[in-house]
């Protein structure tokens, strides 16, 4: 009689846990950014690459994300953890931003420095609108005219050359730094590719970017800086703030 009386209480208790699960009263919800992508007018090829597309790039804000076709037409960006619709509009739609940004601010205060929390190991000290609005921002994608993938020995490489008002900025950047020993960042997406110390001026505004790049690593490099043509027609056809089970 014991026995049977064990069996049905834990026949009970497993479908308690079981109707809790498949309730969903176990699992986490947190807010986050839904983005729905409107995919008229391309061929299931040219769906595959953007689908790839905007995967690696909500990978990059959360492994979290889920990308998924709902239908022939659109396109399904989940962002658990963020709640700015227009910045991950922009880092889904838009191409990551390089920057370039000066190892001291206007009050001689370091912008970034090394903590080993990162992939790079550097963090910055600031964001990237206070750098901007101090001045420490020189160089970004928009003074880029041409990238390219270079390659030396095993080691893969993005050369750029900059506009004219690009490498003006770069010019008197790297005097200033060589002058003091100082370095200047490359700063790409949202983290560090390079610090190097700037030992002499580089007065032509062409840039040699290295980071122990995969070639596959600097071809998405330059692809962000020229511009993806694919993606020029994807237009966000609906976008809100909503919650995901974890």
């Amino acid at each position: 009689m014991k026995f049977f009386k064990r069996l049905i209480v834990g026949i009970l208790a497993a479908a308690f846990v079981f109707s809790m699960v498949g309730c969903g009263a176990l699992k986490d919800k947190e807010e986050g950014v839904l983005l729905e992508l409107d995919v008229r007018g391309y061929t299931s090829d040219e769906k595959d690459e953007i689908e790839r597309i905007v995967r690696r790039r909500s990978n990059d804000i959360t492994y979290d994300s889920r990308v998924k076709k709902v239908d022939q037409y659109t396109i399904m960006v989940e962002i658990p953890g963020q709640t700015d619709i227009d910045e991950m509009t922009e880092r889904i739609l838009g191409n990551k931003k390089l920057y370039f940004i000066t190892q001291k601010n206007d009050r001689g205060e370091n912008n970034y420095e090394y903590t080993g929390n990162t992939d790079s190991g550097y963090e910055l000290l600031y964001s990237l609108k206070e750098l901007k609005k101090n001045g420490s921002i020189i160089v970004t994608e928009e003074n880029v005219v041409e990238a390219e993938v270079v390659k030396n020995n095993y080691d893969y490489m993005v050369q750029v050359k900059l506009d004219d008002k690009g490498t003006e900025a770069f010019k008197e950047a790297t005097e200033n730094a060589c002058k003091n020993w100082e370095t200047i960042a490359v700063y790409y997406g949202n983290d560090f590719l390079m610090v190097p110390v700037i030992s002499s001026p580089i007065l032509n505004g062409e840039l040699l970017i290295q980071g122990n790049f995969y070639s596959w690593d600097a071809e998405q490099i330059v692809q962000d800086l020229t511009g993806y043509p694919i993606m020029k027609n994807v237009t966000l056809r609906d976008s809100k703030i909503t919650e995901f089970y974890r």
